[in-house]
């Protein structure tokens, strides 16, 4: 007889892989859309005529609608299930990125711009909380990572089809209307994702939730699921994330993400606008350099989820997060050589995937399933008003103080980040989501 701890156990099998590229594709999809403006921006800026508060609105806004989308649609999420939004917030991205690509003022773009944010953000927790409560324990910083990957791949394909667009007449419009084309392929796929057991669990659709076992070559008895419908969901206050451990869990988490995402969209946004700011380097050669430090990011990934896997959570968290205050400070040094801040970006990306990786695994270990996609919603909030602020402010620091100052701004969040790793970081390798639900 099976019981809901096998599910814990099994192998990572190809359905599990079908639910974590499906996912990853909204993961994609989320990076295409943010850093296609920023390769977009130079011809956009010449056809809107845009000044530095223009370009701080249009880059910004998308990450207001992403810290109010991640909170409401988290807790949409846990109310009314993980599916439904699965697939609405991919249709919604597909109709708004041919939206963006029709505007006619930079007001339209900036809110068709917020609009998309508020749908990216529904796609974080949601896929995020899906994919987590479909893994085996030992597969699940695997699972993971591997959405963390995608994100970089989403940038790279984002870089080369700016690159490819960027002579073509009205190119900045080619470049944001391409995001429908993996929207509809996502989308696709995901209709065929069923709905987590675990939610349908903690909701007392215990019949459900065998359906979906069974999927999985489980046959529990429905009597055994039903000692697992263990609280009225209703009852559950939501407020409980903000008190007691699942507070500090919160601060850690969302101190943890900011650390490395303001740096990382600073870098990454503004990367072709950093590298071309050097006479050697012409616009259109910045959009690959890049796409390469795109795929170091990416590359990045890789080894993160093994260490993470076999030496566990803390120790990946901060041994990263000393590399990347190492690589950045050197940036500071030596950042009116070309060359040198180009490695540098390099190696900061490639040393970037443990928190890359952590960031979306960390709060969806360490959180119940009645509030996860809240909880993750909520972490990410927190770091997005800090997003906003950089990438409304970022443009014209860039332009008034130059990359010594990103650079300089970049080394000390990140610093802040290797300190609460050292101080804070939990161990939560070998936990079961089972478990957690019951404590």
């Amino acid at each position: 007889m099976h019981t809901l701890k096998d599910f814990d156990n099994l192998p990572f099998t190809g359905r599990h892989r079908a639910i974590t590229l499906c996912a990853g594709g909204g993961s994609f999809i989320d990076a295409y859309v943010l850093i296609i403006i920023g390769v977009a921006l130079e011809n956009l800026m010449k056809d809107f005529s845009l000044d530095t508060f223009w370009v701080g609105v249009i880059t910004a806004s998308t990450f207001v609608g992403l810290a109010i989308g991640t909170t409401l649609f988290g807790y949409i999420a846990d109310r009314i299930g993980r599916k439904k939004l699965f697939i609405f917030n991919i249709f919604a991205l597909a109709t708004c990125s041919i939206l963006s690509a029709l505007v006619t003022t930079p007001t339209e773009l900036a809110l068709a711009r917020f609009f998309m944010g508020l749908l990216i953000g529904a796609d974080y927790p949601i896929a995020t909380s899906m994919v987590a409560e479909f893994s085996p324990i030992k597969s699940r910083a695997w699972a993971m990572g591997t959405i963390a990957a995608i994100w970089f791949v989403g940038g790279i394909c984002a870089s080369l089809a700016g690159y490819f667009c960027y002579d073509l007449e009205n190119s900045w419009r080619w470049m944001l209307a391409s995001a429908v084309i993996p929207c509809v392929l996502v989308l696709w796929g995901r209709i065929r994702v069923p709905e987590s057991p675990r939610w349908l669990l903690m909701h007392g659709k215990a019949a459900k939730a065998r359906a979906v076992f069974k999927k999985f070559g489980l046959d529990i008895p429905l009597s055994e699921l039903e000692k697992d419908v263990h609280r009225d969901v209703e009852s559950v206050n939501i407020l409980g994330i903000f008190q007691g451990k699942n507070l500090r869990n919160l601060v850690f988490v969302a101190t943890i993400w900011l650390c490395q995402a303001v740096p990382m969209f600073a870098i990454y946004m503004y990367g072709p606008q950093i590298m071309s700011g050097f006479d050697a380097v012409t616009p259109k050669e910045a959009l690959l350099a890049n796409t390469v430090i795109s795929i170091a990011f990416f590359l990045g990934c890789i080894p993160a989820m093994w260490c993470t896997t076999e030496f566990g959570r803390r120790v990946v968290c901060i041994s990263s997060y000393l590399l990347m205050t190492l690589s950045l400070g050197a940036m500071v040094i030596w950042s009116t050589n070309p060359v040198v801040l180009f490695i540098g970006l390099v190696t900061y990306a490639l040393v970037s995937g443990g928190p890359g990786t952590l960031q979306w695994l960390y709060p969806n270990e360490l959180f119940s399933t009645d509030i996860r996609a809240t909880a993750v919603g909520c972490a990410m909030s927190i770091t997005r008003i800090a997003t906003i602020l950089t990438t409304f402010y970022m443009y014209p620091i860039l332009l008034k103080y130059g990359s010594e100052t990103v650079l300089m701004g970049a080394f000390l969040i990140t610093m802040v980040g290797l300190v609460t790793s050292v101080l804070f970081a939990p161990e939560t390798k070998n936990l079961s989501l089972t478990g957690a639900d019951h404590v």
